[in-house]
């Protein structure tokens, strides 16, 4: 038995929760599909600050002139979207929690409630993997700086570790 279905009891119409993870997908997706779009949009105001962040470093990109100057924007890029990817955590505890209410068939409608509080209670718990999360790409970009001109120096011993970032 999934832990899913120890937490979710029948609703009043009876209705038992399927037995496998792919059949509650199926009927979640089918009975719910027209709750999940205002979720995603939800979803998506946590991923606002990131987006508008990308789309005004890309248009300083193309128009700076100099490699010098667009790799140090691109060193602040990724500097300024570690906190923007950070904050997607605590939003994304929130959606869990709203799925996790819909599978369970316990959704009255009660979306924004729900998400409120899950992002209030988990926030923490939250946003230590999405800050990790975040440091990513700046470290790639770090790595990247380290090891290609070793590479293209002809020491091949410094495709194994970025390789192994990539």
């Amino acid at each position: 038995m999934f832990d899913w279905q120890r937490r979710c009891t029948p609703n009043i119409e009876g209705k038992v929760p399927p037995k496998t993870r792919k059949a509650l997908f199926r009927q979640v997706f089918c009975d719910r599909i027209l709750n999940l779009v205002p979720l995603n949009m939800c979803y998506l105001l946590f991923w606002l600050p990131t987006i508008v962040l990308t789309c005004i470093f890309v248009g300083v990109l193309v128009l700076s002139e100099s490699a010098e100057m667009s790799n140090q924007l691109r060193g602040l890029y990724l500097a300024l979207l570690f906190p923007c990817i950070a904050i997607t955590g605590p939003g994304r505890a929130g959606i869990v929690r709203v799925v996790r209410e819909i599978a369970c068939d316990c959704y009255l409608g009660g979306g924004w409630s729900i998400l409120g509080n899950a992002v209030k209670e988990n926030w923490k718990q939250a946003l230590t993997p999405s800050a990790i999360s975040g440091t990513i790409p700046l470290l790639m970009f770090i790595s990247w700086d380290f090891y290609f001109p070793k590479l293209c120096s002809g020491s091949f011993f410094s495709a194994v570790p970025l390789s192994i970032l990539c």
